[in-house]
């Protein structure tokens, strides 16, 4: 089964190993991304929770790293 893009509150909590009312704390004080939502509920981007949490590397930074 492929990663999933998209996880509930409670997987992206999971994933920060944390409880489900802390990450609803940093999704309202915007150190984790927010919901989107379809058909009623609510998701999280696996890769927005990833880029809140991972540092850029040089890779990521282009050609910004080298001419800055």
């Amino acid at each position: 089964m492929p990663d999933p893009i998209l996880v509930s509150r409670k997987t992206a909590a999971q994933m920060l190993d944390v409880c489900p009312n802390t990450f609803d704390r940093l999704v309202e004080s915007g150190e984790m991304p927010a919901p989107i939502t379809i058909r009623g509920m609510r998701r999280w981007q696996v890769s927005k929770i990833r880029a809140k949490v991972d540092p850029p590397t040089m890779e990521d930074l282009g050609d910004w790293a080298v001419s800055n």
